[in-house]
């Protein structure tokens, strides 16, 4: 309230008017904050109104800031993991019809033409399926992995090349975890690509230009930074530096650089004619005058695993001059010359592939990188990789056409082999049993006590005079190693009953074929020159060891005299395209075993379907869950907000209210004192 001051007992006008003045702009003043405060509904206008609160108001709006992006996180990734499921709903329904088309099929036994018909449904299915796989939601193609942006497969000549990432997006949602909102589709959908692992090891060498980093080192763990300490017959230990070193040569050059300086400054003779040079693997450093010992510096590891100290030996001497093998990795980079396998020039190889063949000329490339591009150039839908070992170079099929369009690698005669000398031919003697008729196998009749029980298949092979000698072929699991080992193992027992019979061993004989890849029965031509007749094979005991091995899938070949087998280590994609195509392919023949191989394939993904989207579902729910979390933070957030920034509107308006009446009353007392003068006070 606006008053004189009881002390003034006599005052000019213009102290009193002085007074009034302050006062009632004190009022106003706060009359204006009160008013501000019940417009804004904020108890604090600014900052220096309370610093401690303004501080944990500004930290509470960055929280709640952040708090509202990351839900908006939530929702984008609930939406796409919601899209994920539902198209992981349709490939599963689409696998039960396909499953249920077949089942039908074989058990009901109908005729050719409606199987035919249901083939036609099928690939409906198969354009179905097509469709969902490439179905996109809010952040691009739902099964595009980390790549969202790219179709996941594409149609190539009838088949589909899957090219979708097998990692995953996931979204910036802080506790969220490891969620991801994308997915490279399920592996049934996606696939997994046909691989040719590499068979051989391409034992590349070191040249100048190999880098550290492409070393596996003396230890096996890489070649590490640092310097390391020569001495020479036992004399002051010198430092290298090689934190600056990038190749092998840069290593090479700077240990014989700081040898030959330690030479000028000693005045004695330390390497000879040869000096620091690179011998196969290793790093070879010419010492004939004496012991030239290495140690790594101040426990560094580099100059074993540049094999200068091995485990038994530090000493470049007249009796050792080279150092532990580096094992250098194979690279895009390694040069066909430098590769210790490869001891001819390289030719021509034949691929076949999604109903194509191609011969791929590698002759004149230069480097691994050229033979990679010139077989992905060929437009068959293949990629090539460096083995996880760096030792060689794998094959993969991304496409996915069926059974009888998967991939084959094999020679073209006069090319030195070279599909072989890669390790990339397909059906060679090096190949796993266990590889053929895509992962089944080979399948034998073993374990019954009575050994006819055991045979697999009879070879009958006459003389020349017509005589007919069947010839029991019988395998065990100990023999399916490999192709070789399986051809070594038939061609003993040919062996022995030919020797036994009295005939010779030149009579019949297994080879591999080098060209169009397959088992081959190699006939004596004098045998059909005369009164014999062409060998005949015939499966025994239900024994699936024949097929497997392509050998009943073959024919004679008269103009050679041999029964030339089929490849049966192709390789194909698994995929829920190739199960479908199969079983496509076999309704539209009327080939019963073929569906019931399609039916079981299709059984596995609709398994692998069905895992992958109770996988989903657990994302979903954690997304849910923490969209809750989020919610509830908030919330709490905001109410600790209102607590420290917002105004209590009910003391608000009190204060409002005494401040008009304080403001009425000392406009009323400025006005009195305004009229008094000194006759007031007489």
């Amino acid at each position: 309230m606006t008053f004189v001051s009881g002390n003034i007992g006599r005052a000019p006008n213009l102290l009193l008017s002085q007074i009034g003045i302050g006062n009632i702009g004190r009022t106003n003043l706060s009359l204006f904050r009160s008013t501000t405060q019940l417009s804004t509904g904020r108890a604090l206008l600014r900052p220096s109104d309370d610093i401690v609160k303004a501080a944990a108001i500004l930290e509470l709006d960055d929280r709640i800031e952040r708090n509202e992006q990351t839900r908006k996180n939530l929702d984008f990734a609930q939406a796409q993991v919601s899209a994920l499921d539902t198209g992981l709903g349709e490939v599963g329904e689409l696998l039960e019809q396909a499953r249920s088309i077949a089942l039908t099929q074989i058990s009901e036994g109908p005729g050719a033409d409606e199987r035919q018909a249901q083939s036609v449904v099928i690939q409906s299915i198969i354009d179905s399926m097509y469709s969902v796989a490439n179905r996109e939601g809010v952040s691009g193609f739902i099964f595009g992995g980390s790549t969202p942006g790219r179709q996941p497969i594409e149609e190539l000549l009838g088949s589909y090349r899957m090219r979708s990432a097998r990692t995953s997006l996931r979204p910036d949602t802080p506790g969220l975890g490891a969620v991801p909102i994308t997915i490279g589709a399920p592996e049934a959908v996606r696939g997994t690509g046909g691989e040719v692992l590499g068979k051989v090891d391409l034992q590349p060498q070191l040249t100048t230009d190999t880098r550290l980093d492409d070393l596996r080192g003396g230890r096996g763990l890489g070649i590490t930074s640092g310097s390391v300490g020569f001495s020479f017959d036992g004399g002051a230990v010198q430092t290298i530096d090689l934190t600056e070193a990038d190749t092998i040569g840069d290593v090479v050059d700077t240990l014989e650089a700081s040898i030959r300086q330690y030479e000028q400054d000693s005045g004695q003779t330390v390497l000879g004619p040869g000096g620091v040079a690179i011998s196969g693997t290793s790093i070879a450093i010419d010492s004939p005058f004496g012991a030239l010992t290495f140690s790594d510096i101040s426990g560094g590891v580099i100059a074993r695993d540049l094999g200068l100290v091995e485990v038994t030996d530090a000493d470049f001497d007249p009796v050792r001059s080279t150092g532990a093998d580096l094992a250098p990795r194979v690279t895009e980079t390694t040069p066909i010359n430098q590769l210790g396998a490869v001891g001819a020039p390289l030719g021509a190889i034949r691929i076949s592939n999604n109903g194509q063949t191609v011969d791929v000329d590698l002759s004149g490339a230069e480097t691994i990188g050229e033979i990679k591009s010139r077989i992905e150039s060929a437009g068959l839908g293949l990629s090539v990789r460096i083995n996880t070992d760096g030792t060689g170079i794998d094959v993969v099929n991304e496409v996915a056409g069926g059974s009888a369009r998967a991939l084959s690698i094999s020679e073209i005669a006069g090319n030195n082999d070279t599909a072989a000398a890669l390790g990339i031919r397909t059906f060679s003697g090096a190949t796993r049993a266990a590889d053929l008729n895509f992962g089944r196998g080979v399948r034998v009749a073993d374990g019954h006590p009575d050994p006819a029980y055991n045979t697999d298949f009879v070879l009958t092979v006459d003389d020349a005079s017509g005589n007919p000698l069947e010839i029991a072929i019988d395998l065990t699991p100990a023999d399916l190693t490999t192709i070789g080992n399986i051809a070594d193992t038939i061609n003993t027992q040919i062996d022995a009953a030919l020797t036994a019979a009295g005939r010779p061993t030149s009579d019949l004989s297994v080879s591999i074929e080098s060209t169009t890849n397959g088992l081959v029965f190699n006939q004596d031509p004098l045998i059909t020159a005369g009164s014999g007749d062409a060998l005949r094979i015939e499966r025994r005991n239900n024994s699936l060891a024949a097929i497997d091995l392509g050998i009943t899938d073959g024919g004679w070949d008269g103009a050679t005299n041999r029964w030339v087998g089929t490849d049966r280590a192709q390789v194909r994609v698994e995929s829920v395209f190739t199960h479908l195509i199969d079983l496509r392919a076999s309704l539209e023949n009327n080939d019963e075993f073929g569906m019931q191989l399609a039916v079981e394939s299709l059984e596995d993904a609709i398994d692998e379907v069905t895992k992958t989207r109770a996988l989903v579902g657990g994302y979903a729910k954690r997304i849910d869950g923490q969209i809750t979390r989020q919610e509830d933070r908030q919330v709490l957030d905001e109410q600790v907000r209102t607590t420290l920034r917002d105004v209590d509107f009910a003391q608000a308006a009190s204060e409002f209210s005494l401040l008009q009446v304080q403001l009425q009353a000392g406009l009323q007392t400025a006005a009195i004192s305004g009229q008094l003068t000194l006759l007031n006070f007489l």
